[in-house]
């Protein structure tokens, strides 16, 4: 006879917003910032090019894009009407995909996936079981869209302790990450800090920190009419030949030749 493993606890704690949105017609510019915790969109209708996190991104329909605690987009409607589908919920202990990995396209199939929940999400039920139906739409949606591995209590409180981190630093992406005061500010020790981003996201805090503040660099470079020299002040270098070293050590190449294309 075989045992089947542990199930452990869902990782989505709230559901806070499911809606059906009009972006806008062909021709709009926009500029906002995600929600803070997850943030889930489905296209279903229309085309749009947009900047978010340092990452160019291709929207259309049958698209999906994930946004994570208040990140800035900036983008253009290339062909409207566009419409999608947004889910906000909180889910500490659940990492989002990396900067690069953000937008899956033509997931067509999630689309039926999508209105089911809208439509638990509007009905009038009785709150238990409106609570269930949403729960369980948005846990098909995480499911179809790829897995995460179980976390112990332990590696839990360090994703959330790490995602706090993350979350204020995105706010205000900066150069030169001090972590003994990082530290500090969250009352832990550093060897607790250095644990909790390895198990959040595998690698060091100062690398992470390091890839946020740069690409959001590089989306000021090709997404705004900055200088060189002011987007090097936006991220707190003060000197632009120290931002032009980091720059080219991670892009392989400068601002200057970013902004030329």
């Amino acid at each position: 006879m075989t045992i089947a493993a542990h199930i452990g606890p869902s990782p989505i704690q709230d559901i806070l917003l499911v809606q059906r949105f009009e972006g806008g017609p062909t021709g709009r510019r926009y500029e906002a910032r995600s929600l803070p915790g997850h943030l889930l969109h489905w296209v279903v209708s229309g085309e749009v090019e947009q900047e978010c996190g340092g990452q160019h991104q291709k929207l259309a329909p049958g698209s999906v894009v994930w946004y994570y605690e208040n990140e800035l987009v900036r983008g253009l409607v290339r062909g409207g009407p566009w419409v999608f589908y947004t889910v906000n919920f909180y889910a500490p202990d659940l990492a989002p995909p990396p900067l690069d990995g953000r937008v899956q396209q033509q997931r067509d199939a999630l689309g039926p996936r999508f209105a089911r929940l809208h439509a638990h999400w509007q009905e009038s039920a009785g709150a238990a079981q409106r609570t269930f139906l949403v729960h369980a739409a948005l846990l098909e949606i995480l499911a179809e869209l790829g897995s995460w591995p179980a976390s112990s209590k332990t590696s839990s409180s360090r994703r959330r302790l790490w995602w706090a981190v993350e979350a204020e630093y995105r706010r205000n992406p900066r150069h030169g990450v001090d972590l003994f005061a990082l530290a500090q500010a969250h009352g832990v020790s550093v060897a607790t800090l250095l644990r909790a981003c390895h198990v959040a996201v595998g690698t060091s805090p100062k690398r992470r920190l390091t890839e946020i503040c740069l690409k959001r660099g590089r989306g000021l470079l090709r997404h705004t009419h900055h200088s060189v020299t002011e987007v090097a002040e936006l991220l707190g270098y003060g000197r632009i030949h120290e931002f032009s070293r980091d720059y080219h050590r991670w892009f392989g190449r400068t601002p200057t030749e970013e902004r030329g294309g």
